[in-house]
């Protein structure tokens, strides 16, 4: 099973824009993935209410489930991993 570090990264990799991040208390963000570390990442928040500092949001916190990246070629939001069945390595 990979870690939820692993997958965090791999999401990083993949989105080159804004991305859509669900955590599992139902909280829901959209912005910018900016520096990853040992257990946390830093997020730049969105929108003109958004805060000038970054968020930190932990690995265990995330729906890892609930990825979304914004695809500008296409316009629309996509879903990072799929059916997400290689999230969890299955």
């Amino acid at each position: 099973m990979r870690m939820n570090k692993e997958i965090i990264e791999d999401f990083y990799d993949m989105a080159e824009g804004r991305v859509a991040i669900s955590l599992v208390d139902g909280s829901y963000y959209e912005g910018n993935m900016f520096e990853i570390l040992d257990n946390k990442f830093s997020f730049f928040l969105s929108g003109p209410l958004a805060p000038e500092e970054p968020i930190e949001i932990k690995f265990d916190d995330v729906n890892l489930n609930k990825l979304y990246y914004e695809d500008e070629s296409e316009h629309k939001w996509k879903l990072a991993f799929g059916d997400n069945k290689n999230v969890h390595g299955k």
